[in-house]
């Protein structure tokens, strides 16, 4: 049988016919002679779409620490697994149920994957800087963490010529491009609240009540007191506070109960008696002893035998003892009302309480250790953050500091290799170098008033004699 049109379609003045052969069951077209294959019709077709695959929005999945999910460990778990697909990595689960997921990168251990953020350590930064005391003077600009059993953990520092605005930018830009990558900050903001010089003790104190009001009740309570000790000069000072930066109860993410900078202040004083040396010494001097110190605590966590690191076994047990004796009420699997002096909620699949010291510290408070206990499903350890435990610690100091052996720099040519850094040119100020901060008020130092002696005992600087 021949084969017979089987559709007739018309396009631009010209006609196309599709004649369909039943022998073979294919279709054939057949173009008009007058078609010409030419590059004048190119514009009069719609360029093929860009393909956009189902799986490209996988990859935004997982943002940043302490992201939120609505779903919970449910939606969790399949955004992860959704998220290692898309960006071609493997994980595995080290701790995997209902109310609790720990995760890390299959290959952390063998290749050095960066996939684990502040595993090791608490996700916070502390930044602070200290002066140098050597001929050429200078500041060390200092950023470290916390490890689980309360200790400092050296993250980065620089030396630079004076605390300005501009070195702190240029050292905060650095470190938001080393950790942006990785995902675990968003941004780096700094908030100095310094309180000496204008208010006195008793203003000072009610201050630090609000801010550590753990409830918007407790907050109001105690703002009422501070503007009611302060007055006017309180109330302008706290108008242009931003209420996110210094108050527990407005505070976005997770403070780990941290409001102060001791552990950079205790990092400065560690390395308070190589600041006298020169810049090359002090660099060379604090990389050996943070070495030292890496090894030191590596070998004394092998010492351990519990799960937590001591200090935080010693917190935990002394909140189980508080809450001994108190009753818990169950609504649920998961909800539960305790009651002590005061009576609490307890939401254990949000690791949450309604007296929010579980929230503002991120570890279990005493309400919530008593409701664990009572569901008893899960231990208490399940509720903990991972980098409070000795395997988390021994994490943070497996991998040591290298040596850096400098004998084959002994045959360079100082005086005219380009790689050696020459010393800056500063003047001596006269006088005697000062080798101690001059402390202010509140940090329990005095001022010297000094006197005028020709009119009486006021002050020299008020005096209105003529000279």
């Amino acid at each position: 049988m021949d084969a017979q049109p089987y559709a007739r379609c018309t396009y631009m003045d010209e006609t196309f016919m599709f004649f369909l052969d039943v022998k073979h069951s294919f279709i054939d077209i057949v173009l008009p002679s007058s078609i010409v294959d030419g590059p004048e019709y190119l514009g009069h077709y719609r360029p093929e779409p860009t393909r956009i695959y189902l799986t490209n929005e996988w990859q935004g999945f997982i943002k940043h620490v302490g992201q939120k999910f609505e779903g919970g460990a449910l939606e969790f778990r399949q955004k992860l697994t959704k998220y290692a697909i898309e960006l071609g990595f493997t994980f595995k689960f080290k701790r995997n149920n209902a109310q609790r997921i720990i995760a890390e990168c299959a290959k952390r251990e063998s290749e050095h994957c960066k996939w684990h953020g502040f595993q090791s350590c608490i996700p916070l930064l502390f930044v602070d800087a200290a002066h140098l005391k050597n001929k050429y003077k200078g500041y060390l600009l200092c950023a470290t963490r916390k490890n689980g059993n309360q200790e400092f953990f050296p993250f980065a520092f620089v030396i630079v010529d004076s605390e300005n605005n501009a070195n702190w930018k240029w050292f905060f830009d650095h470190l938001y491009n080393i950790l942006s990558t990785q995902g675990r900050i968003e941004n780096v903001r700094a908030l100095y609240i310094n309180l000496s010089g204008y208010f006195v003790d008793k203003v000072v104190e009610e201050f630090m009540k609000v801010a550590y009001s753990p409830t918007i009740a407790s907050y109001n309570f105690n703002l009422q007191n501070l503007k009611r000790e302060g007055g006017q000069p309180i109330e302008s000072f706290l108008e242009h506070l931003p209420l996110d930066k210094w108050c527990n109860p407005f505070f976005r993410g997770s403070r780990y109960g941290e409001m102060a900078n001791n552990i950079a202040e205790s990092f400065n004083s560690w390395c308070g008696p190589l600041r006298e040396l020169h810049v090359f010494d002090f660099l060379e001097g604090l990389r050996v002893k943070v070495m030292e110190n890496m090894f030191e605590r590596k070998v004394e966590c092998k010492k351990w035998n519990t799960v937590l690191c001591p200090p935080i076994e010693a917190l935990l047990k002394k909140f189980m003892d508080v809450g001994r004796h108190w009753s818990v009420s169950m609504s649920s699997e998961t909800l539960l009302e305790v009651y002590a002096e005061k009576s609490v909620a307890v939401d254990l699949e949000n690791n949450t309480c309604s007296c929010r010291q579980w929230q503002i510290n991120s570890f279990p408070c005493s309400h919530a250790l008593a409701a664990i206990q009572k569901v008893g499903d899960l231990p208490v350890y399940a509720y903990i953050e991972y980098f409070h435990t000795c395997q988390s610690y021994i994490e943070a100091y497996a991998h040591g500091i290298q040596p850096i052996p400098n004998i084959g720099k002994f045959y360079v040519d100082a005086a005219t290799s380009s790689a050696v850094v020459q010393p800056p040119l500063v003047r001596r100020p006269s006088g005697q170098p000062k080798s101690v901060r001059i402390k202010s008020a509140t940090e329990g130092g005095m001022r010297r008033t000094i006197r005028c002696g020709r009119l009486g005992r006021h002050n020299k600087a008020t005096c209105t004699a003529p000279t």
